[in-house]
């Protein structure tokens, strides 16, 4: 089968789960003989608007759109026609016959007409809540809080706090280092992000949320206007992918029935979860000498392993630890391990803090990096403050036998068995956080009293088996 993948990022220069996800299945699929290859944006201020540019990764023949954000109008952030007409170019150049959707964030949704238009068939796998949430897809308010259900009027008074496109003097700027990089070939996009960071150029950030804004500063009109805006994108979203979607293929129970509850038909809605890394770590898993996971010698290792950003709740994990007893924490060494550069001032705070308390800040892992900071990890905490659906490194740490303590929401909750696989707390409450930690300080035997599992362990490979069924159902 001939079969594009689509995400909004990817590999080697993001490797968050969607990403990860993503590039894992694409090997997966190229692996039993299917030819594969993947759309997805970037976005460097020193390379012009909607270039195109082909690449590979691994092997895999890879379409790389940079968008900007030079968005006109908010539309842009959903329907914009600029990435229509790129995405057009790839399909009639590839010919795929599947083309199966990971994310929309960066693109546009004419693509899913575009993939029904040009391919015998077309699926979705929504990895968070981007059909429903006009910020980031992650259903949390500008104040913070969790979003249970989307009522359009909350959405007025969140989305204009939301940095949706680059400024005007940000377009002015990256115009210029494009038109550079066509006469000259060079990219000053890193120099632009060094000034950027100085204070002293354009911003190259990718769209993020302002955790410094009040719902209350935004003026009524504006909240007026982007309800409208929230229902029309809502709208118009729920149209095209039940319109131009075969199959929706959810990575956990939780998402499915979230999907099913936005609208889609549930003979359409299917689960289909993630496989995990043979080589870095079913190889592992596969060594361990019988059921239970041997404790090294030593300190407990505690560690986050994630993107350092608010809605991951790091943050969290440092407010229990100071609740700590100095005795308690003196057993342990506590680890904070993931990209730093999304959030700059709540790094400098979190740097602060974990200085303070000896907590190590890793930055960025590398698969390879993930795989053995997992192997030597006793146990694995996720405080996300937000639904999140089935993240990569918590199946991949069930896999190894890592005893994990997570959100008691959203996919986390579902994948983690109390009692076998690790313990939940309240969502974004530090003492009861801290209360189960000093627990684990103090009965270390706890740990060792668990058989953490991974339900349906399998390579990737066997996991592309799966979706590639599902490809030969619908052609």
């Amino acid at each position: 089968m001939r079969i594009l993948l689509v995400s909004h990022l990817f590999p080697p220069s993001h490797s968050a789960g969607v990403e990860v996800f993503t590039a894992e299945l694409a090997q997966g699929l190229s692996s039993r003989g299917n030819q594969v290859a993947v759309f997805h944006t970037n976005k460097s201020v020193g390379r012009p608007d909607m270039q195109m540019r082909r690449r590979e990764y691994k092997g895999l023949p890879v379409f790389e759109l940079n968008n900007n954000l030079f968005h006109s109008e908010f539309k842009d952030t959903w329907d914009h026609p600029g990435v229509n007409e790129r995405f057009e170019e790839t399909l009639l150049e590839f010919k795929p016959e599947v083309v199966h959707l990971h994310h929309l964030m960066y693109l546009s949704m004419g693509c899913l007409a575009l993939a029904k238009k040009h391919a015998k068939c077309v699926l979705f796998t929504p990895h968070d809540y981007y059909l429903e949430c006009g910020s980031m897809g992650q259903l949390v308010h500008v104040d913070g809080s969790v979003c249970e259900r989307v009522d359009t009027r909350r959405c007025g008074t969140c989305l204009p706090h939301f940095t949706w496109r680059q400024s005007d003097l940000q377009r002015r700027v990256g115009r210029c280092l494009g038109a550079v990089y066509g006469l000259t070939g060079l990219d000053l996009g890193p120099l632009a992000r060094r000034l950027a960071a100085t204070g002293g150029g354009a911003s190259s950030t990718s769209t993020i949320r302002s955790t410094q804004s009040s719902p209350d500063l935004a003026p009524a009109d504006q909240h007026e206007l982007y309800q409208g805006l929230a229902e029309q994108r809502r709208a118009e979203l729920r149209e095209a992918v039940m319109q131009n979607v075969d199959r929706f293929l959810c990575p956990s129970q939780f998402l499915a029935d979230r999907m099913t509850h936005f609208g889609l038909p549930a003979e359409k809605v299917f689960l289909c979860p993630t496989g995990v890394n043979e080589e870095q770590f079913l190889a592992h898993a596969q060594a361990q000498d019988g059921p239970q996971r041997k404790r090294a010698q030593g300190p407990l290792q505690i560690s986050f392993v994630g993107t350092v950003i608010p809605i991951k709740g790091p943050h969290l994990i440092l407010e229990a630890w100071a609740k700590i007893p100095a005795e308690l924490r003196s057993v342990a060494e506590l680890s904070i391990c993931g990209p730093l550069q999304h959030a700059p001032s709540y790094v400098e705070g979190l740097g602060e803090i974990a200085s303070e308390y000896h907590v190590e800040l890793t930055g960025r892992l590398s698969r390879e990096q993930v795989a053995k900071r997992l192997t030597h990890t006793d146990l694995l905490i996720m405080p996300s403050l937000w639904f999140e659906n089935r993240p990569l490194v918590l199946h991949e740490a069930l896999a190894l036998g890592v005893p994990c303590l997570v959100s008691d929401l959203g996919g986390m909750a579902e994948l983690v068995q109390e009692g076998r696989d690790g313990w939940h707390f309240p969502m974004g409450d530090a003492q009861a956080l801290a209360d189960r930690l000093a627990r684990v300080l103090s009965k270390p035997g706890e740990l060792e009293g668990l058989t953490p599992q991974s339900p349906d362990l399998c390579s990737w490979e066997e996991a592309a088996g799966r979706f590639e069924d599902h490809y030969q159902e619908l052609l």
